[in-house]
Order: structure tokens, then sequence, then C-alpha cells
């Protein structure tokens, strides 16, 4: 690594930051991806909830007009 004013990390500085940004780096990737995957899921969930309700209305109407 360059100096920066006048100071030179040390290897073991060196490994530690990078190590730091790469954990950080997976850190968000996953986050992201989970949180993509519980709202993918939680969509999924309302829709079928939905679809339910609309199939009990539904059955139930064409019970009372037979």
């Amino acid at each position: 690594m360059k100096r920066v004013l006048g100071w030179k990390p040390s290897l073991l500085t060196s490994f530690s930051l990078l190590g730091a940004f790469i954990t950080a780096v997976i850190a968000i990737i996953l986050a992201w991806s989970l949180e993509h995957q519980l709202e993918q899921n939680a969509l999924r969930q309302e829709a079928d909830r939905a679809a339910d309700q609309v199939a009990h209305i539904l059955t139930a109407d064409l019970w009372v007009v037979e």
C-alpha cells in the first residue's frame, strides 16, 4: 500500500483492513439477498391469502344463488 501522510501500514494492518472490507461486502450481499427473498415470500403469501378469500366469498355466494 502507498504511504498516506507518511504512514505505512504494516502487513497485519493491511490484511485486517482487507479482511474487514471483504467481510462487509459479503454481509451486505447476503443481507440484500435475504431481504429480497423474505419480501418475495411475504408477497406470495399475501397473494395466496387473497386468492383463498376470493374463492371462499365466491363459493359462499354461489351456494346462496342456487
